[in-house]
């Protein structure tokens, strides 16, 4: 009977000192986890945001010169950059002549001089008496409204009336309807039945 006792007490101190380590161990782990950091000025949300609007930009004289259209936007003070999710440009040349461009996502800097679309960007010129529809298909597109003007840097397709070229690098010039191809220019033209 003793000897049971004696058996039932080391069981009794080894669970209490292994409960002892397990507390003292889940103590040192919970010690030495890093409290996670405050959150900086400016990273709990945007500033504003808007979703599914449309922006006229208007010249000194008043006159419209483009308009943006997009599914989200958001204005981060710290970034001086509004950011859009789906971003439409339309630009009005004359009255038989439009320029449009569409992208995934597009930045905007310098007081709106700047707007960089991105992914899967899309330029479009409206047909006119004179010629047929134009696309141009590229990754990203420096666009400067002011100047209806653009540019990327990046692989290019270009389509009309059937014919299509690939080049690296683009200029386009959208007041002169000009479209400047850098590098690499390979083309496929259709020639229509006479």
């Amino acid at each position: 009977m003793r000897a049971m006792r004696n058996t039932a007490t080391r069981r009794g101190i080894l669970l209490l000192l292994l409960l002892v380590l397990a507390a003292l161990s889940a103590w040192l782990k919970w010690q030495s986890t890093p409290s996670p950091a405050p959150a900086a000025a400016g990273e709990s949300g945007p500033d504003y945001y808007l979703k599914n609007f449309t922006i006229t930009a208007t010249g000194a004289d008043g006159a419209p010169r483009h308009l943006i259209e997009a599914d989200y936007m958001e204005y981060l003070s710290g970034q001086e950059t509004l950011q859009f999710i789906a971003p439409r440009l339309l630009f009005q040349e004359r009255k038989d002549s439009s320029w449009s461009v569409t992208a995934r996502r597009a930045s905007v800097s310098d007081r709106g001089k700047r707007i960089l679309m991105q992914g899967d960007v899309t330029i479009r010129r409206q047909g006119t008496a004179t010629s047929g529809n134009l696309e141009m298909e590229t990754a990203d597109l420096l666009v400067l409204p002011d100047r209806k003007s653009a540019s990327s840097d990046a692989p290019v397709r270009i389509s009309m009336d059937g014919s299509t070229l690939k080049a690296t690098g683009l200029r386009l010039d959208m007041a002169r309807e000009r479209v400047e191809l850098m590098h690499r220019i390979r083309g496929r033209f259709h020639a229509p039945a006479s």
